[in-house]
């Protein structure tokens, strides 16, 4: 007998990817050459080798059990007889003393998994096991590699046992809340994977009442489902983007499992009533509670999940999180009171530096549109105002010089073309709630929430379009403000001015497009005329504003206020200015006019 047929080396540290755990390198036994042949009457010895005091002879007995396992060559007929008598001593030996066969059982336990589907008489034996190993926080398993290698067990068992795993959803739930909370990030990974898993096959259990807890308001259901998203809340911000975006993923999940989530999504946004405070703010001693006292040290600070989440470094998790906001706004049971919490996110998107993300946000608001027009479609009472905008909406003024202006004006990407009704139709309704902290943004001390709010501003003026004419008093008036601080700034030499001023402009622009000029010459002409007692840059700044909101509008509607504009810049307190920008803005507003 050759004596290096039995010689072994040592591999290198296992380093994985949650994705392929058929590309996991070992950390136990590989030959140099050469494998044992195997037959259904040595597989009782192996059973004996298994439980072996000897490490060395329970670490060969499952080299040849891997061999076994794997081999292409293995008959499928010898693979059940192996698993029938080897599989529940394979569990067993998850308690082993020794690292390196504790990581070779769960291999050969895995390789089982992919090739056997005669698994249910092991269930009742693997989640006990395995409840034992990662159930606890700490966990028993010391060894990240192997606490892997657990998790890859319970994903195969789950998905050859969907229904079966009903049963045992106290004990997965415990591991998956110890495992998300894994130093090791293949490990949480793996976690995520799983609770997405369980979201699809066992809805009704991740969605049942795991215990009540105390209130002012008396006693309130905790379910699963928000027990597994509290536990995923630090994986939300892991310093790996692979952990955030299927933390995301799996997020989502979670939530459309839940019928009521009005708590959950006041959780993610941190959200808290304006008129109240807490109590334990007025004391810096702390404050009792049951039974103890709570420094303020003692509470976690609160985090905006989808706003961290909104502005992540990564696309990848940008991406997935657009994706989860418009799962969210058009399958959630309770869409509907969260509209107006979540549709800011979704909007943000379309501002990313990224051309892709800003069409996958596109596609997003249309995919939103589209399942709005269906629901007003379906509900009769929403029906017949549907129609009837369909019907005689193109006749109204407005919406005609909406559809001339989309057919004439060319607009920033992904704006290709007009959003559809329901789209538009969503934003609208949420407009007068938005509107006002971006107005109040757009004059900001921090040119990245300036320009931030410039350009949320031009898309909520192309989704409402004439609808925007209830606030154009407020947006012109920031419009001026801001154009103003910018030449000022232009004038110190701030290199950021120019953009933003050129942003701001292009706001002005569209407001023009689709409102009545009536509705803001008496605000701009006062100032343009010099009547009030404003600085130059202020009159340099209305002037500017007013060139493009006439720039930007149809020539029908600015014909009956052609003489109107045209009196007020033809007075001495203008053409008498020797200030070159001033008589360079006049000459920009006046071009706009002819």
């Amino acid at each position: 007998k050759n004596p290096t047929a039995n010689r072994i080396v040592e591999t290198a540290e296992l380093k994985v990817s949650y994705t392929d755990a058929k590309m996991l390198q070992g950390r136990g036994l590989n030959p140099v050459r050469g494998t044992d042949s195997y037959d259904a009457e040595s597989l009782q010895q192996e059973v004996t080798m298994l439980a072996s005091e000897d490490m060395g002879k329970r670490r060969a007995a499952l080299f040849r059990v891997q061999q076994l396992a794997t081999s292409p060559q293995t008959p499928q007929s010898l693979l059940s007889q192996a698993w029938e008598i080897l599989g529940l001593d394979l569990f067993k030996l998850m308690g082993d003393p020794v690292e390196r066969c504790r990581d070779m059982a769960m291999r050969c336990l895995l390789a089982f998994l992919d090739r056997v589907t005669a698994v249910a008489h092991i269930l009742p034996v693997a989640i006990p096991c395995l409840v034992h190993r990662v159930g606890s926080s700490p966990p028993e398993e010391a060894s990240e590699e192997v606490r892997l290698l657990l998790l890859l067990v319970l994903s195969r068992v789950i998905s050859l046992l969907p229904k079966q795993i009903g049963e045992y959803m106290e004990a997965v739930s415990d591991i998956l809340g110890v495992a998300l909370q894994d130093s090791n990030p293949s490990v949480r990974k793996e976690a995520c994977q799983i609770i997405s898993m369980l979201c699809s096959v066992q809805r009704d259990k991740m969605k049942a009442v795991v215990r009540y807890e105390e209130t002012r308001v008396g006693p309130e259901a905790r379910y699963r489902y928000g027990e597994l998203i509290l536990a995923l809340k630090p994986s939300l911000r892991h310093k790996h983007a692979s952990v955030r975006t299927v933390a995301v993923c799996a997020l989502g999940s979670l939530l459309l499992t839940g019928d009521k989530n009005l708590e959950v999504v006041e959780e993610l946004v941190a959200w808290q009533q304006p008129n109240i405070i807490p109590i334990w703010h007025f004391f810096s001693g702390g404050t009792w509670e049951d039974g103890r006292l709570v420094t303020p040290e003692e509470r976690g600070v609160r985090h905006n999940y989808l706003a961290l989440l909104a502005g992540d470094k990564s696309v990848q998790v940008r991406e997935a999180f657009i994706m989860m906001l418009v799962d969210w706004m058009t399958r959630l049971k309770d869409r509907w009171d969260h509209e107006a919490r979540l549709l800011p996110y979704l909007l943000n998107g379309l501002t990313d530096e990224i051309p892709h993300l800003r069409s996958v946000c596109w596609e997003a608001m249309e995919r939103l549109g589209q399942t709005h027009e269906e629901e007003k479609n379906n509900n009769d009472r929403d029906k017949q105002e549907l129609r009837d905008f369909r019907e005689y909406g193109h006749r109204a003024p407005a919406e005609a010089n909406a559809q001339e202006r989309w057919n004439t004006c060319v607009h920033e990407p992904p704006f290709s073309r007009r959003p559809r009704l329901g789209a538009r139709m969503v934003v609208r309704n949420n407009f007068r709630r938005l509107i006002p902290t971006l107005v109040r943004e757009l004059n900001e001390w921090q040119d990245a929430t300036r320009t931030k709010s410039a350009q949320l501003i031009y898309y909520l003026t192309l989704y409402c379009e004439h609808w925007v004419t209830g606030e154009v008093l407020p947006m012109v008036q920031a419009f001026v403000k801001c154009a103003t601080r910018c030449l000022e700034e232009m004038a110190l030499g701030d290199p950021e001015a120019k953009a933003l001023l050129s942003q701001v402009l292009l706001c002005a622009q569209t407001v023009g497009e689709f409102v009545d000029p009536a509705a803001y010459l008496p605000l701009l002409l006062p100032s343009a005329r010099g009547e009030t007692e404003e600085s130059t840059d202020r009159r340099c700044g209305a002037l500017q504003v007013l060139s493009a909101l006439v720039r930007g509008c149809s020539p029908s509607w600015l014909r009956p206020q052609l003489r109107v504009t045209a009196f007020a810049l033809d007075g001495l307190a203008v053409w008498d200015s020797r200030d070159p920008r001033l008589s360079s803005s006049l000459a920009r507003c006046a071009r706009g006019l002819v």
